[in-house]
């Protein structure tokens, strides 16, 4: 049996590199960011509605990125999975990441970062030069079964982003 799946990628929100000997797996979100945070983040969780599992890099920004989201969709912030294999990496780390995750998990939000997630989407045959941040792109996956995964298994359904809001 079928039932809509839907797996939706964030970039992180902007870093903040005003302390440049900072390692950039410990960089802070930015002002601006944060803000734009408080105000995108209940729109995006609204159209989202739910979500089963909720997946994030261990660096700093990209932490503070989905405990916003958890907080908006009701999701546990102790309930976030860390996954490091999504930072500083590719497309292939993005995949993997996506096949073992448990088929009874319907609708999946990965916080991770560029280039990685843009390379994902452009694999899945979307348009997309570069991912901005706190982008969220959303895709409906067309099989019971994430451990197949191919673009043709996941249809592109919309994409939002915070300047929307300007």
């Amino acid at each position: 049996m079928n039932t809509h799946k839907f797996l939706y990628l964030m970039r992180h929100a902007k870093s903040d590199w005003s302390d440049w000997w900072c390692r950039d797996y410990d960089r802070w979100l930015n002002a601006r960011w944060k803000r734009d945070l408080k105000e995108f983040v209940p729109i995006v969780a609204e159209k989202i509605g739910v979500v089963d599992l909720l997946i994030s890099s261990g660096a700093k920004r990209t932490r503070k990125t989905a405990n916003a989201c958890a907080k908006h969709l009701g999701y546990k912030k102790s309930g976030i999975q860390l996954d490091d294999t999504i930072y500083e990496s590719g497309r292939d780390e993005v995949v993997m990441t996506m096949k073992k995750i448990p088929h009874h998990y319907a609708n999946v939000l990965l916080v991770g970062h560029n280039p990685a997630l843009n390379e994902f989407i452009q694999w899945c045959r979307v348009d997309c030069d570069n991912l901005p941040t706190a982008w969220v792109v959303c895709f409906e996956y067309l099989a019971d079964d994430r451990a197949v995964l191919t673009p043709a298994l996941l249809e592109f359904q919309w994409i939002e982003f915070p300047k929307k809001l300007r």
